[in-house]
């Protein structure tokens, strides 16, 4: 039973589904490996699935055992007509973009001269947990949330309003998140104990479908490593989503859920000692600087810092600005960077590639070691 798979065995590079459409997902075998998409026969009918609920299962549970990058093969080999298997691939690319962070890379057909064909369809589970609009930016008061991230769970939540940033996360996919957050003290001494620095977060969007007690969204703040999360409360925090792990899930029950989130949290801290995602920390909006992305950021003597060392230094400042023809004939508007502490160490950079390399943010500042 593919469902049962268990996760000790990951990650995978690849997981392939072949010519199973027929005997895997037939209501016999879906009611002892996955009994919530049985519909039960009335007065003795036979069973039905919903395709959907088992769907889900099955795509969540690729994503599960893949590694960032891996691959999920879903292929059907019928005698003549394939029509009926294009038709379920248009179902799970569907159920692909809504829910999962699985992407649909490709989709081709094989045919041979006999009446026989093949026709595949392939999803990728992005680089490091990477997600379309990402990295997202957040900021909101913390609020009173149903106070079971610690009580019930064992993992303090800080709660963002939801209203101040529903324009922002209208097309965010529900389930869970990672990146790194920041509160703003409005009583500096209160921000000793969180530090100087953002700290990593797992961050669950979603409507509690483990709980009974409503289905508005909420978006809950995990702080790994710190307690006093519920202590935030009408405080300024400021997050930055970067990866998507998983979609909304269902569980049996405290413990499974509890397991799930320490794995949630397990992939979430690996993830972001990633160089690409680490870098991140510095950034600007979370750390609360106004500079931001604003046109002042790119004038002559604007402060420029990068995590990662160019040439040799990490303060820059803009001296002069041009135009250049792209490698695609595009224009580009480039602005040249000189180290601080060396006027002969200069680079010139695209103002768009500049905003997206989270390597590089605006102002003078010390980067996290």
């Amino acid at each position: 039973n593919f469902l049962e798979t268990p996760a000790y065995l990951a990650p995978f590079d690849q997981v392939v589904m072949a010519s199973c459409f027929g005997s895997e997902w037939d209501a016999g075998k879906v009611k002892a490996t996955c009994p919530a998409a049985v519909i039960e026969g009335e007065d003795g009918g036979e069973d039905a699935v919903d395709f959907e609920v088992f769907l889900d299962a099955w795509l969540s549970k690729c994503s599960d055992l893949l590694r960032p990058g891996g691959l999920v093969v879903f292929q059907e080999l019928e005698l003549g007509d394939n029509s009926k298997a294009e038709k379920t691939f248009a179902r799970i690319r569907e159920a692909a973009a809504a829910k999962h962070p699985l992407a649909n890379i490709s989709q081709a057909q094989e045919s041979s001269s006999s009446s026989s064909s093949s026709s595949f369809l392939c999803l990728r589970l992005p680089e490091a947990y990477a997600f379309g609009g990402s990295p997202l930016r957040l900021k909101s008061r913390v609020v009173h949330g149903f106070k079971r991230g610690s009580k019930q769970l064992g993992f303090p939540t800080a709660n963002l309003h939801v209203p101040t940033i529903e324009d922002q996360i209208r097309s965010l996919k529900k389930g869970v998140y990672f990146g790194w957050a920041k509160v703003n003290f409005k009583d500096k001494r209160l921000g000793e104990s969180f530090g100087k620095h953002p700290r990593k977060v797992v961050v669950n969007v979603g409507e509690r479908p483990s709980f009974e007690d409503g289905t508005n969204v909420t978006i809950e703040v995990h702080i790994m490593d710190y307690a006093e999360a519920e202590d935030f409360y009408g405080e300024e925090m400021r997050v930055i989503l970067l990866g998507f792990i998983r979609p909304e899930m269902k569980f049996a029950g405290i413990g499974d859920l509890v397991g799930r989130i320490r794995r949630d949290i397990g992939i979430a801290g690996k993830q972001l000692e990633d160089p690409e995602w680490k870098s991140a920390q510095v950034d600007a909006f979370v750390n609360g600087r106004n500079v931001a992305y604003s046109f002042k950021a790119f004038e002559t003597n604007a402060k420029w810092t990068t995590t990662k060392k160019v040439m040799g230094w990490t303060l820059f400042r803009i001296v002069s600005h041009r135009k250049k023809r792209g490698a695609g004939g595009s224009e580009e508007k480039q602005v040249e960077l000189m180290a601080v502490c060396d006027k002969q160490k200069r680079i010139w950079l695209d103002k768009t590639a500049l905003k997206k390399d989270l390597n590089w943010q605006p102002g003078w500042f010390d980067p996290p070691s």
